[in-house]
């Protein structure tokens, strides 16, 4: 009983599965850092454009809904000005602005649902891990006080220690500064620029912080819950086709015998 109720069920999924179906494989490339989100009282965090690079994998029915996931390299960059004070072994306090160029480099991993919207656009929606992989940071402390000079200093978030480096002014550490691992939303728009090249605008909103809360203080809050914005270019390779697909191809090859001739 059980087997003659499934196996129409088997069938139709059979016929889906080798006729309406397809799997794809894409190497993407982008830039991201398009949009941004900053501090206050003294504390400014400016998004610069970055870049990332990897491949998706994607799965679609009837030429209409499906999943994708992805896996990339992020590199982010941000531009962190503070206003900072050093105390001397001599108790002499200095005011200096300290500038850092911050570059971070993670995985990322995004997926979710895909749609098409007609023959050229589709949208898509899903959420997205990134794993902060490294964490550097070039820049340098302006003094004031009536002293003219600058002090080049690098950077190391994620090994530097308590009272060197990133963490100078800390006595003790409670993890890094950015977080080894955060989530987002993604809300993306593809667009299909030729035969299986796709340009997609996409949206991450972050939906845990992106900056250790143990780092603010009262008067240097960041809105640490990333919003970006990212554009994307990839090429879809069909590991399996649909038989719309083929058909195509067919339809193809046989205009341009009829144009060779």
């Amino acid at each position: 009983m059980m087997l003659r109720i499934l196996f129409p069920f088997l069938v139709l999924l059979f016929i889906v599965q080798t006729s309406h179906s397809q799997l794809y494989i894409a190497p993407k490339i982008g830039v991201n850092g398009l949009a941004s989100f900053g501090g206050e009282d003294g504390l400014n965090f400016k998004v610069n454009e970055g870049y990332q690079f990897g491949a998706e994998v994607g799965y679609t029915l009837f030429n209409f809904i499906g999943m994708k996931t992805s896996m990339m390299y992020s590199n982010r960059q941000f531009t962190q000005s503070a206003d900072q004070v050093l105390t001397t072994p001599d108790r002499e306090k200095l005011s200096f602005t300290e500038r850092i160029n911050i570059k971070n480099g993670s995985l990322q991993f995004n997926g979710g649902l895909q749609i098409s919207l007609g023959e050229r656009f589709e949208f898509n929606f899903g959420p997205q891990l990134d794993l902060l992989m490294a964490s550097e940071g070039v820049g340098l402390w302006d003094f004031e006080n009536g002293i003219d000079s600058t002090s080049m200093v690098e950077y190391d978030f994620l090994n530097d220690a308590a009272g060197e480096g990133a963490y100078w002014n800390y006595d003790e550490k409670d993890g890094n500064y950015f977080e080894s691992a955060f989530l987002g939303i993604n809300i993306g728009l593809g667009f299909e620029l030729i035969k299986n090249m796709l340009l997609e605008l996409r949206t991450n909103y972050g939906v845990t912080d992106f900056i250790n809360d143990f780092y603010e203080s009262e008067g240097n809050k960041l809105q640490t819950r990333e919003f970006d914005i990212i554009i994307t270019a990839s090429y879809r390779i069909p590991i399996k086709k649909s038989r719309k697909q083929k058909e195509e191809e067919i339809k193809d090859d046989l205009f341009d015998t009829v144009n060779d001739k």
